[in-house]
């Protein structure tokens, strides 16, 4: 049997997957794409991504074997990728992070898109998005693999996330799921590419053109229009305050578990 035929997409021109920690524009980046090129299918956390989430966090941290994963996103995207007729799909998808080391074996030729943002906004905009409370927050506390945690790969780990506040958690979070997905670099090699979600979305940056240019599609200025004219998914509420005014204890916190792994990305302290 030949790898083609094992694996899902064969009959398509490329699948393009786009993961990171999550509040980086992955939403905006399906919908503009699908949008833009009638020859893209662009999908945001296709169902039942739920189960993807839990299953990458299990992974992640040696609590589900390798063929449970690969037959779980096979079960999960069988049907959606055998149905599609655009010659490009593209699937947004925070909750896949936890499949570099499987998505290789169930789908035809990947290509990898980590899109990583500067750890500070991120925190600022996951709690002020809401990600922490309601559903989502019993989901976090409750559920024991919704995310990573660091008793999850460690009896005695040096930080309990019981013990840590919600900035420091989501900093502890952002550098553990941002070093599991730079591994698809060595995964992927050329199929695999890490952006910036500040030049993605910057104002008439070439951010969206390049990407764009990666994947193999025409220019298209309408991708820069939708980025400016349409923001989606953007935080509303003002719980936490830009960076610059939090406490410096706080961002000493924060830089403790990610300041190495953020300015390796450019971003300064």
């Amino acid at each position: 049997m030949t790898r083609m035929s094992r694996t899902l997409g064969g009959h398509l021109d490329k699948v393009v997957i786009a993961v990171s920690t999550g509040r980086t524009g992955t939403k905006a980046i399906a919908h503009y794409f699908d949008t833009c090129y009638r020859q893209v299918r662009g999908l945001h956390e296709p169902r039942p991504s739920w189960r993807l989430r839990i299953a990458s966090s299990r992974y992640v941290s040696g609590g589900l074997s390798k063929d449970d994963l690969k037959r779980l996103l096979l079960k999960c995207r069988r049907s959606l990728i055998e149905s599609l007729t655009e010659p490009v799909y593209l699937e947004s998808n925070p909750s896949l992070f936890g499949f570099l080391e499987v998505v290789d074996e169930v789908i035809a030729e990947p290509r990898i898109v980590h899109i990583v943002r500067d750890p500070r906004t991120y925190i600022r905009s996951v709690i002020n998005f809401g990600s922490l409370r309601g559903l989502k927050g019993l989901a976090v506390k409750f559920c024991p693999h919704w995310v990573p945690k660091p008793e999850h790969f460690a009896k005695r780990p040096a930080a309990r996330w019981g013990r840590m506040s919600p900035p420091v958690r989501l900093a502890w979070l952002w550098t553990t799921i941002n070093s599991i997905l730079d591994h698809g670099r060595e995964l992927f090699g050329g199929r695999y590419v890490r952006l910036r979600f500040e030049d993605l979305f910057a104002a008439h940056g070439p951010g969206l053109r390049q990407l764009a240019q990666w994947v193999g599609l025409p220019e298209n200025s309408e991708l820069v229009t939708q980025a400016r004219e349409h923001p989606l998914n953007a935080s509303s509420r003002q719980v936490l305050p830009a960076w610059q005014q939090w406490d410096p204890e706080l961002l000493e916190r924060v830089y403790a578990h990610c300041g190495e792994l953020m300015e390796s990305y450019g971003y300064q302290r």
